[in-house]
């Protein structure tokens, strides 16, 4: 554990009650993460464009950073990454004077390949003439501007102040993040909606944790832990799926868990579909 990213934390007065072996399993998935493979590592919102290759203002950066986060919804990183690649060669860079300038159905042309195109464009107008207007070319920096922006929801603006400003004020709650909170038992039963899976997350896991748990749990989504058809052979964890919805303030092991080679293989559990509500989980 020395050697991971997910540190310990002191607490401070109540103990805080934590899903069993929550550490162990994030330093699994963090391990399993390692290789950086998933789409999220390289086509994420911190990856639309490259600062290391892109020699871009901080101001341009956090608008194409916004960008992304509103193309993203309900599409993958693949096809996310393809539109502003699109609107950066064809608008020679993707900035708010260089949105404005351009007309709602040349924009919804060069993002055909995410999904809601044309509400998509309608929005980033939008946005482009409030960030022009109200906030001097700039993205809003706090998290209750930035949800008044058209289609921009809490997770959006959680990922947005993260990446754009080091602000940890939220989880971002995806797809990802809700199936597999749920699968491990992070969150219980009652949480059946993205906010409340939010919530429970907040309330326990500490907040040096956050910057990168979405990223950790979005690559594990990608890779192995699906919401259809997971591959729980290759699962580093799915033997703590029998876990679920089991807390305790400690976060000892078992010694059956010290052995190295425990996981080496992992038999194939079946695991149910999760039912997600139909709202915009992804906004």
């Amino acid at each position: 554990m020395k050697n991971s990213k997910i540190q310990d934390i002191e607490e401070i007065g109540e103990k805080i009650k934590r899903p069993k072996k929550w550490k162990k399993v994030l330093h699994k998935i963090e391990q399993m993460r390692s290789s950086q493979t998933a789409p999220v590592d390289t086509m994420g919102v911190s990856f639309v464009p490259d600062k290391n290759i892109i020699e871009i203002s901080p101001q341009i950066f956090h608008f194409q950073v916004l960008v992304n986060a509103l193309l993203s919804s309900q599409t993958t990183d693949q096809k996310t990454s393809q539109a502003v690649d699109q609107l950066n060669s064809s608008l020679k860079i993707l900035t708010i004077q260089n949105v404005i300038k351009t007309s709602e159905s040349q924009i919804a042309s060069l993002i055909s390949c995410v999904g809601f195109k044309n509400k998509k464009a309608n929005y980033l107008k939008r946005i482009a003439e409030i960030l022009h207007n109200k906030y001097n070319d700039n993205v809003p920096d706090n998290f209750d501007d930035l949800v008044k922006l058209p289609g921009i929801g809490p997770k959006m603006a959680y990922l947005i102040l993260m990446v754009c400003f080091d602000k940890k004020e939220g989880l971002a709650v995806d797809t990802h993040v809700y199936v597999i909170s749920r699968r491990l038992g992070w969150v219980s039963k009652e949480d059946n909606n993205p906010e409340k899976v939010r919530k429970e997350l907040q309330r326990w896991l500490p907040r040096e944790n956050w910057k990168e748990f979405n990223k950790l749990i979005v690559g594990f989504g990608q890779e192995i832990c699906s919401k259809i058809k997971p591959k729980c052979d290759q699962c580093p964890v799915s033997k703590y799926y029998s876990n679920s919805n089991s807390n305790s303030n400690s976060d000892s092991d078992s010694n059956s868990d010290s052995n190295s080679n425990s996981d080496s293989k992992i038999p194939n559990q079946k695991i149910p579909n999760q039912k997600i509500p139909n709202q915009n989980i992804l906004k």
